[in-house]
């Protein structure tokens, strides 16, 4: 099952301490990290929502409930190779023209040849590429397109496909004489304010300049990908995955408050 969006434990004004001191124990385990599968690693999530064990509500004087959580499915390396698996010659060519729209190669001359027949082995070599960064994109935190192009593979006509390859063919023949494809590359002094405030939510300090060197490059670096970046988003996971333990310090910090507040909130009422 997957892990989707959080459910904070629902904090109850008439706990006791007893209650209070569970609840604090049953929220380490919302922030530990997901157990990882390196056989079969995650590629992203589908629209549909599935059902999983959430966290304990206290209630004095009764039971805990358990809460259900939605979230949607996890997408595996084994499902995608299911797609890729009944895919006929067709649905190859349109599957490497979609990877040639998504930026995981800029030529349509590396894939056909003059008689628009695809080179298998450089075709095979870019799917796994675009798995790698579908993972990639994933393991950062934001959705990219790469998974978007790898499940929508199959029903393909062959005279659409055709006329495609010959446009991309005169499209990479314009691009030649012009100089080529020119990246819009993001603007670094934005990039490292966008850094520094997730920072201080995430970390509870300032972002140290190695940091914000690190994070700009790595921007740029996806974009020459072709991912397309949520900034915000991957200043988030840049700073937990470059400081995990501040990180993890932080949360806990911000939950034991959101405890606190109940704890005061019950004391001026006595």
């Amino acid at each position: 099952m997957s892990n989707g969006e959080e459910t904070q434990p629902e904090l109850n004004p008439s706990m006791t301490s007893a209650d209070l001191e569970a609840l604090l124990l049953s929220i380490a385990p919302m922030y530990a990290a997901p157990e990882s599968n390196a056989n079969n690693p995650l590629l992203g999530y589908s629209d549909e929502l599935v059902a999983s064990p959430g966290p304990m509500v206290m209630r004095p004087g009764a039971e805990p409930i358990q809460q259900t959580i939605m979230s949607p499915d996890e997408i595996r390396l084994t499902d995608v190779q299911e797609i890729l698996a009944g895919l006929d010659s067709d649905d190859k060519d349109a599957l490497a023209l979609e990877m040639l729209g998504a930026g995981v190669f800029d030529d349509i001359n590396d894939v056909f040849d003059d008689n628009f027949q695809r080179d298998e082995i450089v075709f095979n070599a870019l799917v796994e590429q675009t798995i790698n960064l579908a993972a990639e994109g994933t393991n950062l935190g934001f959705e990219t397109t790469f998974l978007k192009v790898l499940m929508g593979a199959g029903d393909s006509d062959t005279s659409t496909i055709m006329k495609s390859i010959a446009e991309a063919k005169a499209k990479a023949a314009e691009e030649k004489k012009t100089g080529g494809r020119v990246i819009q590359w993001a603007n670094p002094q934005g990039l490292v304010r966008s850094l520094k405030e997730e920072s201080k939510g995430t970390l509870g300090r300032k972002a140290t300049k190695r940091e914000q060197q690190q994070f700009v490059k790595r921007i740029h670096n996806m974009q020459a990908k072709g991912l397309s970046v949520n900034v915000a988003a991957e200043a988030e996971a840049f700073q937990r995955q470059s400081a995990p333990v501040e990180a993890a310090a932080m949360d806990m910090s911000q939950a034991r408050n959101s405890v606190m507040k109940v704890i005061m909130s019950r004391l001026g009422k006595a």
